[in-house]
């Protein structure tokens, strides 16, 4: 490139395609310019850009090392908890740009980059020479490419682009920052003998302020004078505020703020549009997921969320080392105005302006760090000298004890289960196949042998054992709140519409622990309902796997159902097995042969055909399904539900073609996403 005098033109080309405008035409005035690639921007940021010294500055965690979106959140919310503590009214404002990549001042790109001494001379030049000619390519059918010469911004679409408008970016709102700073004395923290200002954190091109004040008028007056304080920053970058997506989150203290929070949600508020809350990380709670983890003797989510946040504490701590600003670390540990303690005090021990996140911190700390006397001095030390590997608790949680499942005895297995240990180890102790065997490994476990079915180990136990295991699952349920209602239902659940057979004249003890085992089995499988339907990936993997038909009961194939399901129950017999077999044969075995008997799809159905009239009895069914079920529901409709094997799924799908264009006909639905969450699921939700 050097000896050719000029640079190539892919070198300030990026890739982009053309996105239709909401109500736009079909010009290109009608649509909008994505730039999705910038492969030659992509590969000099990681050759060369990269490499060169480039800190950001302390209010910007995006496009930086070791810096999160989390991380700014942290900052803020610290913030906003240490001022609630004072009782000082805070609006935190959000700010949003105006196509803020597109719009860039490229002149101010040039700028920045000539006035930068540590740039290396050949990089520079080359960045120059990239903002004077930036173009975007877009491919056009059965013409050439089109190409759209850029007078502003920077290409998007590798790292170069994000980073040249970070290092301007970042100027301007330090600068704007600058000239606020006597008004932010409330947010302003002493750290490490520096005074920070902690109310600014943005996150690429993604804006928040606080401000606070004595009370809600101080802090809207200071939001109107920063706005348009902001604006005229802005302006000399060719960028604009889009207040209309901007927010402000209100929060008011002391002596009259009942009438004030009245006043300002009524309309009488000159800053962004108020919205009463923000949602900044969503939570997932799933007490079935953590007690499954538990029995697993996986880490819990507790212990994982403590391993999380001391490997954060490290990674800021070492950033810090390295000569960065962390202004996280400031919001933690550092002394506001307000407050006459610092939340540390002399002897490394937490005082009343703690932080809630800092407690957590301590409680970490103490229960990995063996004698940890508190954050007395060189404690940043010490703690980042502490082998990385050793940051999982030593000290075992008091309030939920691990529970230990008990190891299982398979019936015929001559080697013992392997400790618990890698993911593997544990499939492997778990795998009993369905003679009762135990394989030595994985490896020997034949394809016939995983389509026949295994299961889990712990069932293979003896029945005293497997009753101590029920017994300390239920146990272990009996303490959570929410639970508790469905003892009750499992207890005075119905045991089905079979006859009671006659029981055997054994031993009291024995008939006193087959009831008890009937009872926890009813209550398990009450659990089991609770964590499928809780758990919507099982729902949809259920939905995946099986093809589910609801019926108009009206219809010829429900009628055929029912009735072939009320024949199969009426000649269950009182001892003995079945002398149908499975019920899923006979709900099978009945659409099968309604389908073949349907003259008017006899074409459609050739491979099904074929593979069913090859089957003679009825119990070779269990070649061609793996479930079927076919049952009434309350809207008085008739749900079908049929899993295929997997060596007669072709020959199904043929069926289930025909059979979904025949249930749609007659008023019925073909389900094909997951089912929705039960009541009792719902109200959990709620609760």
């Amino acid at each position: 490139m050097q000896s050719a005098g000029t640079n190539f033109e892919e070198w300030c080309a990026g890739h982009g395609c053309p996105i239709p405008k909401p109500g736009g035409d079909a010009s290109p005035n009608g649509h909008r310019v994505i730039n999705l690639l910038d492969p030659i921007g992509k590969v000099f940021y990681k050759a060369a850009l990269n490499l060169q010294a480039d800190p950001p500055l302390p209010h910007q965690y995006g496009y930086s090392a070791q810096r999160s979106r989390r991380d700014a959140i942290l900052q803020l919310t610290v913030l906003l908890e240490r001022l609630q503590q004072e009782r000082v009214c805070t609006s935190a404002n959000l700010y949003d740009l105006t196509k803020a990549f597109d719009m860039f001042s490229s002149q101010n790109v040039v700028a920045n980059l000539s006035n930068d001494l540590a740039l290396h001379p050949t990089l520079k030049a080359l960045l120059i020479d990239m903002q004077g000619r930036l173009q975007v390519k877009m491919p056009i059918t059965g013409q050439a490419p089109l190409t759209v010469n850029l007078g502003t911004g920077v290409l998007q679409g590798g790292g170069t682009g994000p980073r040249l408008f970070r290092r301007v970016y970042d100027d301007a709102i330090q600068d704007w920052q600058t000239q606020t700073w006597s008004d932010s004395r409330l947010t302003c923290v002493a750290y490490e003998g520096q005074e920070l200002d902690l109310s600014v954190a943005a996150y690429a091109d993604d804006l928040v302020r606080v401000e606070a004040g004595r009370d809600i008028r101080r802090a809207e007056r200071l939001t109107v004078d920063h706005t348009d304080s902001l604006k005229e920053v802005l302006q000399r970058h060719r960028l604009e505020l889009n207040l209309r997506k901007s927010e402000s989150l209100v929060a008011v203290r002391g002596r009259g703020a009942y009438s004030a929070a009245e006043r300002v949600f009524a309309g009488d508020w000159a800053g962004p549009p108020l919205k009463q809350s923000v949602e900044y990380l969503g939570g997932h709670r799933s007490v079935p997921l953590s007690l499954l983890r538990r029995l697993a003797g996986l880490a819990e989510v507790r212990e994982e969320l403590r391993t999380r946040r001391l490997q954060w504490l490290r990674a800021s701590l070492a950033a810090e080392a390295g000569g960065e600003v962390r202004l996280d670390l400031a919001a933690l540990f550092g002394k506001m105005e307000c407050h006459a303690d610092p939340p540390v005090n002399a002897h490394g021990q937490l005082t009343a302006a703690a932080p809630s996140f800092l407690r957590l911190l301590a409680a970490d700390l103490r229960a990995v760090v063996p004698d940890w006397d508190g954050f007395v001095l060189g404690w940043k030390d010490v703690f980042l000298a502490f082998p990385k590997s050793k940051l999982r608790s030593r000290l075992p949680l008091q309030e939920n004890q691990r529970l230990e499942p008990p190891q299982a005895q398979p019936m015929r297995s001559l080697s013992a289960l392997p400790p618990r240990g890698s993911p593997l180890e544990i499939a492997a102790s778990l795998c009993i196949l369905t003679d009762g065997t135990c394989p030595e490994t994985l490896d020997s476990v034949s394809a016939e042998d995983w389509i026949s079915g295994v299961y889990c180990g712990q069932c293979a136990a003896g029945l005293e054992q497997s009753l101590n295991q029920l017994r300390a699952l239920l146990t272990l349920m009996a303490g959570l709140a929410f639970m508790a209602p469905l003892q009750a239902v499992a207890a005075s659940s119905p045991q089905g519409a079979r006859p009671k057979r006659p029981q055997s004249e054994g031993i009291s003890a024995s008939g006193s622990m087959d009831q008890q085992v009937k009872q926890l089995t009813a209550q398990m499988q009450v659990l089991m309902k609770v964590v499928s339907q809780h758990d919507r990936d099982l729902r949809e993997l259920e939905a995946w796997s099986c093809h589910t038909f609801l019926l108009s009961k009206e219809s010829a194939l429900a009628k055929l159902l029912l009735e072939a399901m009320q024949t199969w129950k009426s000649q269950v017999p009182e001892a003995g097995p079945h002398p149908l077999g499975a019920p899923r044969w006979t709900v099978a075995g009945t659409v099968a042969q309604a389908l073949l008997q349907d003259t008017a799809c006899a074409d459609k159905l050739g491979k099904f055909r074929v593979f069913h009239e090859n089957l003679k009895e009825l119990p070779d069914m269990e070649k061609s399904v793996q479930l079927a079920m076919a049952k009434e529901t309350r809207d008085h409709k008739v749900l079908l539900k049929i899993r295929p094997q997997l060596i007669s799924q072709d020959e199904w799908n043929e069926a289930f073609a025909v059979l979904s264009e025949n249930v749609r006909q007659n008023g019925g639905e073909a389900k094909t996403s997951a089912a929705p969450p039960s009541p009792l699921i719902r109200q959990l939700n709620v609760k």
